[in-house]
């Protein structure tokens, strides 16, 4: 279940969903050489305010596997605001093992390549002016 990392399957909840839009990192596991992130996205289109906790959001649980030169800088919240969240597709560089590169834009915090991308959990979630992280 890895095609192009399931769009359709999150335009079902968030039509103008683009692959940036991962607000929160709420767990990050490491294992055997994958890399599962839990975490909620929502919507950056049209908004002044983002995240915008009036909003709707989704829970999200992606893996990422067969994960190479993983770099991470995190500062220790219990749960992280990431702004710069992006996924980039190098399928057509003909690196071996190498299709994807994740990285945040914004503040470095993140950063490595992987084979594949898989969505694990998908859920809509509204918060009523406080988050249950």
């Amino acid at each position: 279940m890895n095609t192009d990392f399931q769009q359709d399957i999150i335009n079902t909840f968030i039509q103008d969903w683009t692959k940036c839009q991962l607000c929160f990192i709420s767990e990050l596991n490491i294992f055997n050489g994958n890399v599962i992130i839990k975490g909620y996205v929502q919507s950056k289109n049209n908004k002044k305010i983002w995240p915008d906790f009036s909003q709707k959001f989704l829970k999200i649980e992606i893996e990422f596997l067969n994960v190479k030169s993983i770099k991470l800088n995190l500062n220790g919240e219990i749960i992280y605001q990431i702004s710069g969240f992006n996924i980039i597709d190098l399928s057509k560089n003909g690196l071996e093992n190498i299709n994807y590169e994740i990285e945040d834009y914004e503040s470095d915090s993140l950063h490595f390549y992987c084979q594949s991308i898989n969505i694990l959990k998908l859920e809509q979630v509204n918060f009523d002016g406080e988050i249950d992280f």
